[in-house]
Formats: structure tokens, sequence, C-alpha cells
């Protein structure tokens, strides 16, 4: 029988290894768990949470996406995994627990962060360039790495001078990573950027990459482009699709006008995608536009690698 004891979301990050924006992501978007609540509104978790959670984990760390399996029972995970995960009830934790590759790296990069320390920055992303594919790269290391910055941000515990400093080194590594793709002269043409009002980038590099990987020869134009050098650019690479990040603010109403602006200039032969942190609180001038909303990275490769065949 499951105990009755409950656990609030900073102890089930650490039971589980799924940092806390990842708990607050799988529970808002994919419903994944269901925690009771305080009467000041805090999470509290079951031990039955803590086992779906890790399973999930682990089904991710395979390769399943978290949109298709949320929603599954403990049981059917076990099952998809292929094995029984003791975990134990009157502990309240899973057993064995240990970090995987990538948060390990996290964890070696918050630290060196912490300490301003960029040769070590830059040492950590070489080796795991080298260890994973790009992909997986991208995936597992790259946007946990700046969810977690940009979280730690938000909540106040780095200074605007860590994010800077971090930010920079990683933008400079996305970039020499762009560089070096090979891609050819027939390649299809994307133009990828943040729109006007939007100054973090960091999401759209990750993007050009994805794109870059799946043969898209891109247009990387940076941050907070006016919509009419947007379209301006596309037209003279006669790319067929216009990709923009939205990171933060998430209730700008400038940038409201300027998608309607765009829906105005952007030849209708060209698709229109937007994602990022804050492409929620855009979606209704997005639908408006005709754009494809994309939630979150997960699948990012296979979604640009199915715009190739259209």
């Amino acid at each position: 029988m499951e105990n009755d004891y409950k656990y609030p979301i900073k102890a089930v990050s650490e039971i589980t290894g799924l940092t806390v924006h990842a708990i607050r992501a799988w529970e808002k978007r994919y419903n994944a768990v269901e925690p009771a609540r305080t009467d000041t509104n805090r999470r509290l978790y079951s031990s039955r949470d803590l086992e779906k959670l890790t399973l999930l984990k682990k089904a991710t760390e395979y390769g399943h996406s978290i949109s298709g399996i949320a929603s599954l029972s403990v049981e059917e995970l076990m099952k998809l995994l292929g094995k029984n995960h003791a975990f134990d009830e009157k502990a309240g934790s899973v057993k064995p627990q240990t970090t995987s590759n990538g948060e390990t790296k996290i964890q070696r990069f918050v630290e060196a962060m912490n300490n301003y320390d960029g040769k070590r920055l830059e040492e950590l992303l070489h080796h795991a360039s080298v260890e994973y594919s790009r992909t997986k790269l991208l995936e597992n290391l790259i946007t946990p790495l700046i969810i977690t910055i940009g979280d730690m941000w938000h909540k106040g515990e780095i200074r605007v001078s860590h994010e800077h400093f971090a930010s920079s080194i990683i933008r400079k590594f996305l970039l020499n990573l762009l560089e070096t793709q090979s891609i050819p002269e027939t390649a299809p043409n994307i133009v990828i950027c943040t729109p006007k009002g939007q100054t973090h980038e960091l999401g759209a590099l990750v993007v050009a990459n994805f794109a870059a990987n799946e043969g898209w020869k891109v247009t990387y134009l940076g941050a907070d482009l006016p919509m009419e050098d947007v379209v301006s650019a596309a037209e003279e690479t006669k790319s067929r699709v216009i990709c923009f990040s939205i990171v933060y603010p998430s209730d700008d109403i400038f940038l409201i006008k300027e998608f309607e602006r765009l829906d105005h200039i952007c030849p209708p032969d060209i698709t229109i995608i937007a994602g990022g942190a804050s492409v929620g609180g855009y979606k209704e001038i997005l639908k408006k536009v005709g754009a494809i909303i994309i939630e979150d990275n997960s699948g990012l490769s296979d979604k640009f690698k199915l715009l190739r065949k259209f």
C-alpha cells in the first residue's frame, strides 16, 4: 500500500533527478501527474507520483517523446521499459537512482558558471560535442542547460552577470557548431531569428542547429529583428520558412503588432514557425497569421525533416 507521505517539489527533483522546471512543464503541458495542493497552493507529490516521474525520465532517456508517454500508467511505463524498476515505497525513493550524464554535465557547467570559469565551460561543451551526436547534444544537454540557466536567473539564484557570461560562451559554441554544418547548395532555405523586442537568442541558435542538422540552409539573422527586415531576408534568400524564437517577455503588445504587420507583408508561400518559452503568450495572433506553433524542442528534428517534404 502506498504511504501517505507527500513530497514538496524540491524533494521530488532531488529524488527523481528531474529539474523543477521539467516537473512543472510535464505536469502543466502533459498532465503527467496531478499533485495535491496545500492551502498556500504549494505542490505535494505522492510516492506514486515519484515512481511515475522516475519512469518517465528513464523512458525519455531511451528516446521516447514525453508527449507520447505522459498519459501512460506506471504499469504501462514499466512494460514499455521492458523491466521492473525497483521502487521502495516504504522509503519513498527510487533505487538505484543515478544522475544522468547530461545532468552531471549541467551541474558541472553551473558550477563553472558560478566561478566565471570560461575555459572550463568551453571544455565541457567541447567534450560533450565529441561524446554526443548533434541531435542528442542539442536535446539532452544544450536545451536543458539553457532552461536551467534561465530558471536560475528568473528565481534570482544567479546574478545577471552569471547569465550573460554563460550565454556568451554558449552563443559562441552554437555559432561555431552551425558554421561546421556541411549543407549542399540544393538544400531548402530557412530564415531564423528572434522578432523585435526579443533579445534572448540562444533558443534561436539551438533551432538553427536543429534545422541545419536536417539539411536546411540556414540564414541566421540574430536577435531583435523588425518584420520588414525578416521578410526581406527571406525573399532575397528564397527561403521557404521563417522561424521565430520567442523567449521573453510573454506579453509584449508591440510584438503582437509586429505579427499583425507580418500577416500583411509575408508572401503566402512562406511557412511561419514560432517556438520558445513564451510562445504561449502569443498563440492567438500566431494562429491568425497561420504559424506553426512549437511548444518545446522534443521531436524538433522530425518536424524539420517533415517540412522538407512539402
